[in-house]
């Protein structure tokens, strides 16, 4: 299996990588009410755990200042993640992105229309002269979140590109738990907590009778 090559998000190059997708179908003439109500969720970054399933992982939106955010994300802005199991001892538990591309693209000969985000593994704010990084991935690695709007369907996906444990920059006891973190994400673990967010950002959203 290769990687999916999607308009705005980076190319895969090393280690592991998934393409985790969610779809719900609906008519034509409801889409773009459907999709309004998609956005509204992914754009809502602080609430993706309440959209999704228990156990899925919790999302904040900070300012690159670090200031909680209550609002759409920005490039530059970081979102801090607590996902379920043992956190960084070095970083209060939790795991740090850094927002670095947020794009709208359209494909006038499949008919849809996509929001995209891209995040990279980061410092916690305030502390980017440090050398370790916040995450159980090294900071190749990215993740981009996108929703999209076709004629008669909408999606939520996220697609994980060259996925490599962070061994290096990160403290000892860190570098452990991102070992066995970053390889069950590689093996599978991690696609099952992403598909806890897309499932749970197009819930509802399917027609009755499709």
């Amino acid at each position: 299996m290769k990687p999916k090559e999607i308009p705005g998000v980076p190319r895969h190059e090393k280690g592991g990588f998934h393409d985790t997708e969610s779809t719900a179908k609906t008519s034509a003439n409801l889409v773009d009410e459907k999709f309004e109500i998609l956005k509204q969720r992914f754009l809502d970054v602080n609430s993706w755990k309440e959209n999704s399933a228990v156990g899925a992982s919790e999302f904040k939106l900070f300012s690159k200042n670090g200031q909680p955010a209550n609002r759409r994300p920005e490039i530059g802005d970081k979102i801090r993640i607590n996902i379920p199991g043992p956190g960084g001892i070095q970083t209060d538990s939790y795991d740090w992105v850094d927002v670095i591309d947020y794009r709208e693209t359209k494909n006038a000969d499949e008919g849809t229309f996509s929001i995209v985000m891209t995040c990279r593994p980061a410092h916690p704010p305030r502390q980017e002269n440090e050398e370790n990084i916040a995450h159980f991935y090294g900071d190749d690695a990215t993740s981009t979140f996108r929703i999209t709007k076709g004629k008669d369907y909408v999606m939520a996906s996220v697609h994980g590109r060259n996925e490599k444990p962070n061994t290096k920059k990160a403290g000892w006891l860190d570098a452990v738990r991102n070992f066995f973190i970053g390889s069950g994400g590689i093996l599978g673990a991690g696609k099952a907590q992403w598909k806890l967010l897309t499932e749970g950002l197009i819930s509802g959203l399917e027609d009755e009778d499709k």
